[in-house]
């Protein structure tokens, strides 16, 4: 993933409850797919988002472009394991970041930023301002500021592990 790139997670709204983090166990654990599974025919709608990318993985669906843009979904056993949004922050696309925010309303998710876990606004000038306000799009605007937070970032969640 390039440091412009701002990765959502979407996990049921069930499963999120009225928390604002995720805890680093259950991020680790990913377990929020076990017992929810979608009614609402994703691929295609995630085709008029963007284009489908042929995938290096065969459980793995992919719509738009590695750099850019980028929908993942992961199939394990024929059962959804994952959805993951990346937003590119160099030349936010307005359109499919309110396509974004549509598609996890109507999947009945929310959207957890995967750098600290928190869950995002649901409504659509919230979210646009969360993602301006976040190191991928910071770092864009002053990379010599950013660049060594970020490494320290880094740096911290290795040692942790």
């Amino acid at each position: 993933m390039a440091l412009w790139q701002f990765k959502i997670v979407f996990i049921p709204t069930d499963f999120v409850g009225l928390r604002t983090v995720i805890s680093e166990q259950e991020w680790n654990d990913e377990t929020w797919w076990q017992d929810t599974q979608l009614s609402f025919d994703f691929k295609s709608r995630f085709s008029e988002m963007l284009p489908p990318l042929k995938s290096w993985h065969e459980d793995l669906l992919q719509w738009g472009t590695q750099e850019s843009d980028l929908i993942e979904v992961w199939i394990e056993s024929e059962k959804l394991d994952s959805i993951t949004c990346r937003i590119d922050c160099r030349n936010p696309n307005f359109d499919f970041i309110r396509k974004v925010v549509d598609v996890a309303q109507r999947l009945n998710c929310k959207m957890v930023y995967s750098r600290y876990r928190n869950v995002l606004p649901s409504e659509y000038a919230d979210f646009v301002h969360a993602v301006f306000d976040s190191p991928n799009r910071k770092f864009l605007e002053a990379p010599a500021e950013w660049l060594p937070k970020l490494a320290s970032e880094v740096n911290a969640n290795d040692k942790e592990h």
